[in-house]
């Protein structure tokens, strides 16, 4: 059973990704501490560990003039509704690439596959919604660990 995902965003030891501005903490990244397996409770104390230095970072780091902006430019409140189904493909996806351990060809196809569907997702006109912002949110992950997977295929081996 599934119920922990040794993350695919790689981080350096302040939590940092390599886009300028953007962090990672908990399960999504990948620090490096855990090796290849995770120790029980060893991934709370990261969670916090990261957390803290990534809002010190941040803090340090942020200019005053700094502001956040969240742009939907092809999503409308009044939109089409999400199609059902895009979740499920994801998860089915994913589990089939990046299971336990990387699965190359998987990868190649579903990142082909996610390629399409954060198209659609993110141009199709749909309304935003809660459901519509977690896809979306699903789909861009998706499409960074396998991108990640596929960049590193031969360096874990």
């Amino acid at each position: 059973c599934q119920h922990y995902l040794m993350g695919g965003i790689n981080v350096d030891g302040k939590g940092a990704t390599n886009i300028p501005g953007l962090y990672a903490a908990g399960e999504c990244s990948h620090t490096g501490v855990h090796g290849k397996n995770r120790l029980a409770s060893n991934s709370l104390l990261e969670a916090l560990v990261f957390s803290r230095l990534i809002a010190e970072d941040i803090t340090k780091n942020r200019r005053k003039d700094d502001r956040a902006s969240v742009e939907y430019p092809m999503a409308s409140p009044e939109g089409k509704p999400l199609p059902h189904g895009i979740r499920t493909e994801i998860r089915h996806i994913m589990q089939k690439a990046y299971f336990i351990k990387p699965n190359y060809e998987e990868a190649e196809k579903g990142l082909a596959r996610i390629k399409e569907l954060k198209d659609q997702v993110y141009n199709g006109g749909y309304e935003i919604t809660a459901d519509y912002v977690e896809t979306k949110s699903l789909v861009t992950v998706a499409y960074i660990i396998l991108s990640e997977v596929l960049e590193r295929k031969g360096k874990d081996e």
